[in-house]
């Protein structure tokens, strides 16, 4: 991408409900699991345009990494300067180098996902944890995966499978976007059913700023109350904590 496109895709992250909702979910999630007592050194895999970088900063240092050099040039040249380029399979870091790596909708991208987690596991310090989320349900699959260049869909007890299996215990997990997930599933069903014309758009382009948006960022944002103490049964989108 430009650097004109990364600016317009930055924009969106900013503002719209899906990524604002995220953030407060994940926000949550490691005030109430983690309870950080000081700093903690946290790494985000997959950083793209480092609007969460800004996110995890008021809990500690935050290193960005991502795998397009234009990504990197991008969050650089916004101020951003601890961004490094790696494609997360060979991480650019001594072993036990952070507290708390974060891959936000980042492991459905690769093809080997055991040697994403393995790495991950390798520069996390004794103790430190691995916060995940990624895309609900292979039946829920749509143009927005193909857009995004998802590689799959997950289940809960699937992901949990990839956590313990790359010596992860897991602490806290959940399905989340419960709230829109009906609307959403039949969006996604009835896209199946009558492909639109045209190229596919990205959901991302449905909503547009303004109330309707700011209604559905405070609806989705509201799961994160929930999510500090209890988990939901099902959901658009699933989260995981594990503990090295």
């Amino acid at each position: 991408m430009d650097e004109r496109l990364y600016e317009e895709y930055a924009q969106i992250q900013g503002r719209h409900w899906w990524f604002a909702g995220r953030r407060a979910i994940v926000r949550a999630v490691i005030e109430s699991r983690l309870s950080p007592a000081g700093p903690m050194r946290i790494c985000d895999v997959g950083c793209g345009t480092g609007t969460n970088l800004r996110e995890l900063r008021r809990f500690g240092p935050v290193t960005g990494v991502d795998p397009e050099p234009s990504a990197v040039a991008y969050c650089q040249s916004h101020g951003e300067q601890d961004v490094r380029l790696s494609s997360g399979l060979d991480l650019p870091f001594e072993d036990s180098s952070f507290d708390l790596i974060t891959m936000l909708d980042v492991l459905e991208h690769v093809d080997d996902e055991a040697a994403m987690l393995g790495e991950a596991r390798r520069v996390l310090a004794p103790g430190g944890h691995l916060l995940l989320t990624v895309p609900a349900y292979e039946w829920m699959w749509g143009a927005q995966d193909v857009i995004a260049h998802h590689k799959r869909r997950y289940t809960r007890p699937r992901l949990l499978s990839m956590l313990t299996g790359s010596s992860f215990e897991p602490l806290a997990s959940s399905y989340f976007n419960t709230l829109l997930f009906a609307p959403i599933a039949a969006v996604r069903l009835a896209r199946r059913l009558r492909p639109p014309s045209g190229p596919p758009r990205s959901d991302f382009e449905l909503t547009e700023p303004g109330l309707m948006n700011s209604m559905l960022a405070r609806g989705f944002g509201a799961e994160a109350a929930v999510l500090r103490r209890a988990s939901l049964p099902f959901g658009v989108s699933i989260l995981a904590l594990g503990r090295a």
